[in-house]
């Protein structure tokens, strides 16, 4: 019997060993996975911009203290985790900023925004 896959709507017929999967494939699994995971953190850091207040899709958790390169060590410190990709920091990142108090560590800015902060940093703008 055939399916309708709840992240990108093909059809599909699951296997034997899960019939009440609802999506396709695992990939598909994962992306509406990490999805609702980032919608929950983006919920939880004030759903938008600090600066500008833009509210859509290019929203990026900034980190207030620039540490954001010390922090990307210290997740990626295990030799394990140095072969699963950027998709396994962020994992990291949305499960360590939901799971506790981050007391301004982190905020959301538009990607205008955070390439602004950037320059400012940089000294290249003003």
């Amino acid at each position: 019997m055939e399916k309708r896959c709840v992240m990108c709507g093909k059809l599909f017929v699951p296997d034997k060993f899960h019939p009440n999967q609802k999506c396709c494939s695992y990939r598909c699994y994962h992306k509406k996975y990490h999805r609702e995971l980032r919608d929950k953190v983006i919920n939880k850091l004030g759903g938008k911009c600090v600066m500008c207040g833009y509210t859509g899709p290019a929203l990026q958790i900034d980190h207030i203290n620039n540490n954001g390169y010390e922090e990307r060590k210290k997740l990626y410190n295990n030799p394990i985790w140095n072969y699963c990709g950027s998709g396994t920091y962020y994992y990291k990142l949305y499960k360590k900023i939901l799971s506790s108090d981050i007391n301004g560590d982190y905020q959301l800015l538009c990607a205008n925004c955070n390439v602004e902060k950037e320059m400012r940093r940089r000294g290249l703008i003003k």
